[in-house]
């Protein structure tokens, strides 16, 4: 069972909570605005358009209402005037010459009679609401642009955006959206919350620009937008796996650590350096504590413990696939790069997985576990998988329970706060690892290979311990 203070809701009872009703109007207001604004253009557009067209293509006036037509595969397939396309499967010798003859009534009306089934693929009205949805989207991001250029950060080039001092790859219009809106956040409120994630957005993307396999990172921001998955403060993304439990021991205290270490700093957001895990002396039940109890054993500071975590014996996990790997709580997990499969056609294959809750990773092992992963690290974002991807590097961050196995979904899990450990550990000789990473994804191929130099893996590195994340004095109080 459970140790009681593991309990999310246990946690959550402790949080006081802060009603932002009001901001969210705000931005709401300001959001549903621009949202009417760009409608209302693309509807006087539309209603423009579609004067032009009822006017020159009067059905009483035309006579020859096709515009082309063809036969792929003994597919017959016309394209009216108005936008219709017919499609017909095995047309007739004499159909054909019919379409042939100019002086025949070829008007749309005589076709849709002759050819008109169920074949018709796409109507005039799918045409123009497809159109539409591609207009607005096209719009909405260029909105964007502005708000992104007035911080001084980015510049815009040949209609896309790039970070300044990184101008051979343009930011993904679903990272630019993010960026915008948390920009926006940040104006209406000034919350330095919001100011974080923007800071972590710019790292996520340096880091994935040191991805040496452009369309690894190209697809990971889309995998993390689809599956609503999470970016700290140091550009670094959370998933979720099961690990196979070796340990012969009782894994209580590994599990009260880790528990502990994350959820005070990710949702009582303190400083873990401040507190203390008591073993009382008669029952011993773990506590926690920010005084040292003489009735109970001081096991010490729980930051402290949590990087010493690796060295308990208690604390020994592997894979359910090979059964040899070794996988402790608080430590970074990785293999050589190349011997890894970044190719995003496979699904199965050699690498770390790491999955989103929609993945059924049940098999992986007995125990639910978060893990933090580097955009650099990430191998392939499988296409014909859903919710998964392999990666060359892990943190294992924290046991789960059964109950908090999605905890990524609580909005009071703030893991800005988290990965201050994964990100210095994951530092140490970073120039290095980056250039052995490109060196040996250049020995396997060359296909996929990003853009990107020695001096400028030198400035993007320079740019990111640059980046100075000031971080808010949220204190929260705790009954």
């Amino acid at each position: 069972m459970a140790h009681k203070y593991l309990s999310l809701e246990w946690f959550k009872s402790k949080i006081d909570k802060v009603v932002t009703s009001s901001i969210e109007k705000i931005s709401t207001s300001k959001i549903e605005k621009l949202v009417d604004e760009q409608l209302n253009t693309l509807q006087e557009h539309y209603e423009e358009d579609d004067s032009n067209i009822s006017s020159d293509f009067d059905i009483d006036k035309r006579v020859n209402d096709i515009e082309v037509f063809y036969i792929i595969n003994n597919i017959l397939t016309i394209y009216l005037k108005s936008g219709q396309v017919i499609s017909k499967n095995h047309a007739t010798p004499e159909e054909i010459e019919y379409l042939q003859d100019e002086s025949a009534d070829r008007s749309e009306k005589t076709i849709l009679d002759l050819f008109t089934s169920e074949n018709i693929k796409v109507s005039r009205e799918e045409k123009k609401q497809k159109r539409e949805e591609e207009e607005k989207e096209l719009n909405l991001v260029k909105s964007n642009f502005n708000i992104l250029i007035e911080t001084g950060d980015f510049i815009e080039k040949n209609d896309s955006i790039y970070l300044k001092g990184i101008e051979e790859r343009s930011i993904p219009k679903l990272l630019i959206k993010e960026f915008a809106n948390t920009l926006e956040r940040f104006q209406l409120t000034n919350s330095i919350t919001y100011k974080t994630q923007y800071n972590g957005l710019k790292k996520f993307w340096l880091k994935c620009c040191l991805n040496p396999n452009s369309q690894s990172s190209e697809d990971l921001y889309g995998f993390l937008e689809k599956h609503n998955m999470k970016i700290d403060k140091h550009g670094n993304f959370y998933t979720y796996r099961r690990v196979v439990t070796v340990s012969r021991g009782d894994t209580e205290l590994v599990d009260f650590i880790s528990n502990f270490y994350n959820k005070v700093k990710a949702i009582w957001r303190k400083h873990t350096n401040k507190y203390y895990v008591i073993k009382n002396s008669e029952t011993n039940e773990l506590s926690l504590s920010k005084k040292i109890d003489k009735k109970g054993e001081n096991l010490g500071n729980l930051e402290t413990l949590y990087k010493n975590l690796p060295l308990l014996k208690e604390n020994r996990y592997t894979d359910a696939h090979t059964r040899k790997q070794d996988y402790r709580v608080g430590q970074i997990h990785s293999m050589p790069r190349y011997e890894g499969d970044d190719n995003n056609t496979r699904s199965c294959s050699t690498g770390f997985h790491q999955a989103s809750k929609e993945y059924n990773y049940t098999y992986f092992g007995d125990q639910d576990i978060l893990c933090i992963v580097n955009p650099i690290s990430v191998l392939a974002v499988p296409q014909n998988e859903y919710g998964k991807l392999r990666v060359s590097d892990w943190f294992f961050a924290m046991t789960l329970t059964e109950e908090e196995k999605h905890i990524l979904d609580e909005d009071c899990f703030d893991v800005q706060e988290l990965g201050d450990i994964f990100e210095e550990q994951f530092n140490v000789n970073l120039e290095e690892r980056v250039k052995n990473g490109i060196s040996e994804e250049v020995q396997r191929h060359t296909f996929n290979l990003a853009p990107i130099t020695t001096s400028e893996i030198k400035k993007i590195l320079k740019s990111l311990d640059e980046i100075k994340v000031t971080i808010a004095d949220r204190v929260v109080k705790i009954n």
